[in-house]
Protein backbone atom coordinates (compact mmCIF):
# COMPACT_ATOMS: atom_id res chain seq x y z
CA UNK A 1 0.00 0.00 0.00
CA UNK A 2 1.52 3.43 -1.11
CA UNK A 3 1.85 6.07 1.59
CA UNK A 4 -0.38 8.55 1.14
CA UNK A 5 -3.39 5.72 0.92
CA UNK A 6 -2.36 4.36 3.39
CA UNK A 7 -2.30 7.43 5.01
CA UNK A 8 -6.08 8.09 4.16
CA UNK A 9 -7.17 4.45 4.37
CA UNK A 10 -6.13 5.30 8.67
CA UNK A 11 -8.60 8.56 8.60
CA UNK A 12 -11.44 6.14 8.98
CA UNK A 13 -9.82 2.80 10.20
CA UNK A 14 -10.75 2.93 14.03
CA UNK A 15 -14.71 3.49 12.93
CA UNK A 16 -14.62 -0.33 11.90
CA UNK A 17 -15.19 -3.47 14.01
CA UNK A 18 -11.69 -4.65 15.89
CA UNK A 19 -11.18 -8.07 17.38
CA UNK A 20 -9.12 -8.65 21.03
CA UNK A 21 -5.50 -10.10 20.49
CA UNK A 22 -3.09 -11.37 22.85
CA UNK A 23 -1.50 -9.58 25.52
CA UNK A 24 1.93 -8.41 25.10
CA UNK A 25 4.48 -9.96 27.55
CA UNK A 26 5.85 -7.77 30.44
CA UNK A 27 9.44 -6.38 28.48
CA UNK A 28 10.97 -4.60 31.94
CA UNK A 29 14.11 -5.21 32.50
CA UNK A 30 14.70 -6.25 36.01
CA UNK A 31 17.21 -5.23 37.86
CA UNK A 32 18.43 -2.39 35.60
CA UNK A 33 19.74 0.72 37.93
CA UNK A 34 18.19 4.05 37.19
CA UNK A 35 21.49 5.53 37.22
CA UNK A 36 23.01 3.45 34.18
CA UNK A 37 24.03 5.59 31.46
CA UNK A 38 23.07 2.65 28.58
CA UNK A 39 19.26 3.07 29.50
CA UNK A 40 17.61 5.75 29.05
CA UNK A 41 15.51 7.81 31.56
CA UNK A 42 12.14 7.92 31.42
CA UNK A 43 10.47 11.34 30.02
CA UNK A 44 9.36 13.92 32.58
CA UNK A 45 5.33 13.65 33.29
CA UNK A 46 3.31 16.65 31.77
CA UNK A 47 1.78 18.93 34.23
CA UNK A 48 -1.24 17.76 33.00
CA UNK A 49 -1.19 13.99 32.05
CA UNK A 50 -4.01 14.25 29.98
CA UNK A 51 -2.87 17.27 27.46
CA UNK A 52 -2.77 16.37 23.96
CA UNK A 53 0.66 18.36 22.49
CA UNK A 54 0.19 18.46 18.40
CA UNK A 55 2.28 15.54 16.72
CA UNK A 56 4.32 14.83 19.94
CA UNK A 57 2.06 13.72 22.84
CA UNK A 58 -0.91 12.14 23.41
CA UNK A 59 -1.76 12.04 26.93
CA UNK A 60 0.81 9.57 27.99
CA UNK A 61 1.91 8.61 25.31
CA UNK A 62 4.86 10.08 23.40
CA UNK A 63 4.75 10.13 19.32
CA UNK A 64 8.15 8.56 19.33
CA UNK A 65 7.27 5.27 21.69
CA UNK A 66 7.52 1.79 20.62
CA UNK A 67 5.40 -0.95 22.48
CA UNK A 68 8.28 -1.75 24.36
CA UNK A 69 9.26 1.98 25.10
CA UNK A 70 5.07 1.76 26.48
CA UNK A 71 5.63 -1.37 28.37
CA UNK A 72 8.40 -0.05 30.58
CA UNK A 73 6.94 3.22 31.48
CA UNK A 74 3.58 2.30 31.85
CA UNK A 75 3.70 -1.59 32.86
CA UNK A 76 2.96 -4.35 30.66
CA UNK A 77 -0.72 -5.35 32.17
CA UNK A 78 -2.15 -1.90 30.87
CA UNK A 79 -1.17 -3.14 27.05
CA UNK A 80 -3.65 -5.61 25.08
CA UNK A 81 -3.22 -5.87 21.24
CA UNK A 82 -6.24 -6.07 18.70
CA UNK A 83 -6.45 -6.58 15.10
CA UNK A 84 -7.52 -3.87 12.99
CA UNK A 85 -9.99 -4.85 10.26
CA UNK A 86 -11.64 -3.41 7.09
CA UNK A 87 -14.42 -5.23 4.94
CA UNK A 88 -12.99 -8.34 6.41
CA UNK A 89 -9.85 -8.33 6.19
CA UNK A 90 -6.76 -7.02 8.95
CA UNK A 91 -5.34 -4.14 8.04
CA UNK A 92 -3.30 -3.00 11.09
CA UNK A 93 -2.37 -4.07 14.49
CA UNK A 94 -3.03 -1.58 17.29
CA UNK A 95 -1.81 -1.54 21.30
CA UNK A 96 -4.77 -0.23 23.70
CA UNK A 97 -4.09 1.28 26.92
CA UNK A 98 -6.58 0.95 29.39
CA UNK A 99 -9.17 -0.69 27.71
CA UNK A 100 -12.80 -0.27 28.77
CA UNK A 101 -11.64 2.54 30.89
CA UNK A 102 -11.84 6.11 29.78
CA UNK A 103 -8.61 6.49 30.32
CA UNK A 104 -8.43 4.28 27.10
CA UNK A 105 -5.74 4.98 24.43
CA UNK A 106 -5.66 3.17 20.67
CA UNK A 107 -2.39 2.88 19.43
CA UNK A 108 -2.30 1.96 15.69
CA UNK A 109 1.43 0.86 13.84
CA UNK A 110 2.82 0.58 10.91
CA UNK A 111 4.74 -2.52 11.37
CA UNK A 112 2.33 -5.78 10.36
CA UNK A 113 3.84 -7.74 12.96
CA UNK A 114 5.58 -6.86 16.92
CA UNK A 115 7.81 -5.67 17.27
CA UNK A 116 5.70 -2.46 17.15
CA UNK A 117 8.25 0.44 16.74
CA UNK A 118 6.25 3.07 14.14
CA UNK A 119 2.94 4.68 15.62
CA UNK A 120 0.70 5.76 13.07
CA UNK A 121 -2.31 7.19 14.68
CA UNK A 122 -3.51 7.39 18.28
CA UNK A 123 -7.36 7.43 18.83
CA UNK A 124 -9.67 8.38 22.01
CA UNK A 125 -13.35 7.18 21.88
CA UNK A 126 -14.51 6.92 25.48
CA UNK A 127 -17.42 9.21 26.05
CA UNK A 128 -15.54 9.88 29.09
CA UNK A 129 -12.12 10.24 27.94
CA UNK A 130 -10.19 13.13 29.57
CA UNK A 131 -7.76 14.12 26.55
CA UNK A 132 -7.78 17.21 25.13
CA UNK A 133 -6.14 19.90 23.91
CA UNK A 134 -5.09 23.21 25.58
CA UNK A 135 -7.90 25.45 23.94
CA UNK A 136 -10.24 22.75 25.15
CA UNK A 137 -10.79 20.24 22.93
CA UNK A 138 -12.47 17.27 23.46
CA UNK A 139 -14.56 14.24 23.07
CA UNK A 140 -17.99 15.90 23.35
CA UNK A 141 -17.24 19.41 21.88
CA UNK A 142 -19.55 20.59 19.29
CA UNK A 143 -19.19 21.77 16.22
CA UNK A 144 -19.88 25.38 17.43
CA UNK A 145 -17.29 25.40 19.76
CA UNK A 146 -14.73 23.73 17.10
CA UNK A 147 -15.92 26.06 14.39
CA UNK A 148 -15.73 29.12 16.70
CA UNK A 149 -12.15 28.55 17.38
CA UNK A 150 -11.08 27.81 14.20
CA UNK A 151 -12.58 30.98 12.74
CA UNK A 152 -14.39 29.85 10.25
CA UNK A 153 -16.27 26.25 9.12
CA UNK A 154 -14.59 23.06 8.71
CA UNK A 155 -15.18 19.64 6.70
CA UNK A 156 -15.77 16.20 7.61
CA UNK A 157 -17.17 13.43 5.65
CA UNK A 158 -20.92 12.76 5.83
CA UNK A 159 -22.83 10.19 8.17
CA UNK A 160 -24.48 6.75 7.64
CA UNK A 161 -21.20 5.12 5.94
CA UNK A 162 -17.78 3.53 6.88
CA UNK A 163 -16.06 6.50 7.31
CA UNK A 164 -19.09 8.38 8.17
CA UNK A 165 -18.20 11.65 10.21
CA UNK A 166 -13.94 11.41 9.77
CA UNK A 167 -12.98 14.79 10.01
CA UNK A 168 -11.23 16.15 6.90
CA UNK A 169 -9.27 19.69 7.86
CA UNK A 170 -9.59 23.09 9.02
CA UNK A 171 -9.12 24.80 5.60
CA UNK A 172 -7.25 28.31 6.11
CA UNK A 173 -8.94 28.80 9.35
CA UNK A 174 -6.85 29.24 12.74
CA UNK A 175 -6.54 25.34 13.94
CA UNK A 176 -5.04 24.31 10.92
CA UNK A 177 -2.03 25.49 11.72
CA UNK A 178 -2.26 25.47 15.70
CA UNK A 179 -3.44 21.89 15.43
CA UNK A 180 -1.15 20.12 13.18
CA UNK A 181 -1.62 16.17 13.12
CA UNK A 182 -5.24 16.61 14.59
CA UNK A 183 -7.88 14.20 13.00
CA UNK A 184 -10.83 12.89 14.78
CA UNK A 185 -14.57 11.89 13.95
CA UNK A 186 -17.70 13.49 14.42
CA UNK A 187 -20.94 12.18 15.77
CA UNK A 188 -24.61 12.44 14.65
CA UNK A 189 -26.40 10.93 17.31
CA UNK A 190 -30.00 12.24 16.52
CA UNK A 191 -30.35 11.00 12.52
CA UNK A 192 -30.94 7.06 13.87
CA UNK A 193 -33.69 8.42 16.52
CA UNK A 194 -35.58 11.14 14.34
CA UNK A 195 -37.50 11.77 11.15
CA UNK A 196 -35.00 13.72 9.28
CA UNK A 197 -35.97 15.73 6.58
CA UNK A 198 -35.31 14.03 3.07
CA UNK A 199 -33.25 17.06 1.66
CA UNK A 200 -31.08 17.33 5.12
CA UNK A 201 -30.53 13.51 4.83
CA UNK A 202 -29.42 14.63 1.27
CA UNK A 203 -27.28 16.78 2.44
CA UNK A 204 -25.86 15.30 5.88
CA UNK A 205 -25.42 11.19 5.09
CA UNK A 206 -23.19 9.43 2.93
CA UNK A 207 -20.27 9.60 1.22
CA UNK A 208 -19.50 13.62 0.63
CA UNK A 209 -17.94 16.34 2.11
CA UNK A 210 -20.10 18.08 4.89
CA UNK A 211 -19.49 21.82 6.44
CA UNK A 212 -19.70 22.59 9.92
CA UNK A 213 -22.06 25.42 9.61
CA UNK A 214 -24.59 23.37 7.52
CA UNK A 215 -27.77 24.66 8.77
CA UNK A 216 -29.16 21.63 9.48
CA UNK A 217 -26.88 21.48 12.59
CA UNK A 218 -29.55 23.58 14.56
CA UNK A 219 -31.80 20.76 13.90
CA UNK A 220 -29.58 17.92 14.36
CA UNK A 221 -26.81 18.77 17.05
CA UNK A 222 -23.42 16.93 16.23
CA UNK A 223 -20.14 16.48 18.42
CA UNK A 224 -16.85 15.08 18.38
CA UNK A 225 -16.57 11.35 19.50
CA UNK A 226 -13.31 10.48 18.77
CA UNK A 227 -9.97 12.43 19.35
CA UNK A 228 -6.74 11.21 17.05
CA UNK A 229 -3.37 12.14 16.36
CA UNK A 230 -2.59 11.57 12.39
CA UNK A 231 1.28 10.90 12.00
CA UNK A 232 2.07 10.22 8.31
CA UNK A 233 5.01 8.05 8.17
CA UNK A 234 7.86 7.04 5.76
CA UNK A 235 7.49 3.62 4.61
Amino acid sequence: MEKWTRFCYLLGLAVLGACSGSQPTDQTTAGTRPTDPTVAAPPAPPADPHLIVPCERFGPVLTTDTEEALAQRLGATTLTRDTLWAEGEPQAMATVLWKGTPQEIEITWAEPAPPFKTIEMITAYHPASPYHYANGIKNGSTLAQIQQLNGRPFKFYGFAWDYGGTFIGFGDGTLAQALPCFGGVIDLPSFEGEVMDELDKGQLLGDHEVSSDHPAFAKYPAHLKGLRMMLQTEE
